[in-house]
């Protein structure tokens, strides 16, 4: 044996050296989990940590959306109702606010488009023509698909009145050539009236009364401009869905941010709008009082805040217990049976110490709140509250 170390020496101590450059090389590059295999043989102490149960607060509703910087310069006043004017509130040049009342309409008695289009059955006597019939029949399901959107507050009145009126067209011309429409839908298709026989136009924003063409008596037609009023400040544009409606009213502060400025803002109007797919949604107009040192140019795009007046409750927990790793992945510390249990989470918010858990965690559970950067997952543990 001695002979054959003697005689293999050089070649023993070259495979030597490669293996120890191998296993330097492995643990350098993690390829060799030495870490583990040192605390698997050699015990890790137990780590004295101090823990907290999830806390709840009470968060404002913010409506947080991406808008641009406009300046409409002018906002056209239209009247959605056919009717007279009975009452004129401002004069030209004159300066108004918002939701400041400009005119009172005296409603028709029975608009044409506000009539219940006529859905009675084929009659038996005469014959059909085809292509009239499925004339009818499409502006049967326009007018219901658009009186369902009015409904819901997606489009104005007056585009109901033109389909009503469309609709009312095509009957005549079955009845022309005798014949009576057949009924698509057992739904009804009235408008729906207005509780009173007059209504109040408002001013949808603040600005001077220019271009006043309506008159004491005047009898006016639905979609009729009455006036325009010159807006001299700029305004931010928004969309909002259905639901954000019930947080939003013309008056809502709103705070627009730009290069990590902020200027205080509120909203103006609020118009409905219909979008792809036949989806409604609602354009926010939001006034710009101070436009702080020209920061904000028209077509710029800014990050707007809208401050309801509603809170949600939210849980919290302290920053010192969450940490990140190398991809940016947030974890917490719980405390499970005298050892440390390290569980994925997803954050929100940051308030002051504090930051908020979107994930969902099981109830009175507690969060390890110190000492975690020396912690390891299954860590013994001794808890102090």
């Amino acid at each position: 044996m001695k002979k054959f170390f003697f005689q293999y020496r050089a070649v023993l101590s070259l495979v030597a050296l490669l293996l120890l450059v191998s296993l330097v090389l492995g643990v350098h590059y993690d390829l060799i989990p030495l870490p583990l295999w040192v605390e698997r043989i050699v015990p890790r102490m137990t780590v004295n940590v101090t823990a907290a149960p999830i806390s709840t607060i009470s968060k404002p509703v913010q409506i947080i959306r991406t808008g641009s910087i406009e300046n409409p310069k002018s906002a056209s006043v239209y009247t959605e109702f056919s009717g007279q004017i009975t009452e004129i509130y401002v004069t030209e040049g004159q300066s108004v606010t918002a939701n400041q009342p400009l005119f009172k309409i005296l409603h028709s008695s029975e608009p044409e488009g506000n009539k219940k289009p006529d859905t009675a059955a084929m009659s038996q006597d005469h014959e059909t023509n085809p292509q009239a019939q499925i004339n009818y029949d499409n502006l049967l399901t326009e007018y219901n698909r658009l009186q369902k959107l009015y409904e819901q507050g997606a489009i104005p009145r007056r585009q109901v009145e033109a389909a009503a009126n469309r609709l009312q067209a095509a009957k005549d011309n079955l009845t022309d050539e005798g014949s009576t429409p057949t009924s698509q839908s057992s739904e009804s298709t009235t408008i729906p009236a207005s509780s009173s026989s007059t209504t109040t136009i408002n001013a949808a924003t603040s600005g001077k009364v220019l271009g006043l063409s309506a008159s004491l008596g005047k009898t006016v037609e639905t979609g009729q401009q009455l006036m325009f009023l010159d807006v001299g400040e700029l305004q931010a544009t928004i969309r909002v869905e259905q639901k954000d409606l019930y947080s939003l009213h013309p008056g809502t502060p709103a705070t627009i941010e730009v290069s990590e400025q902020y200027v205080l803002a509120q909203v103006a109007s609020i118009y409905p709008e219909v979008g792809e797919n036949n989806i409604p949604s609602f354009r926010v107009q939001i006034n710009i009082p101070n436009n702080t040192g020209g920061l904000l140019k028209t077509g710029m795009s800014v990050n707007v805040r809208i401050n309801t007046a509603q809170a949600e409750t939210v849980h919290t927990l302290p920053m010192a217990s969450v940490f990140q790793d190398n991809q940016g992945l947030s974890y917490i510390y719980l405390v499970n049976n005298g050892k440390a249990l390290r569980q994925q989470i997803r954050v929100g918010e940051i308030t002051g110490d504090s930051i908020e858990i979107t994930s969902k965690l099981p109830e009175q559970i507690l969060v390890i709140t110190s000492n975690i950067n020396n912690l390891r997952d299954g860590d013994n543990i001794m808890v102090s509250l």
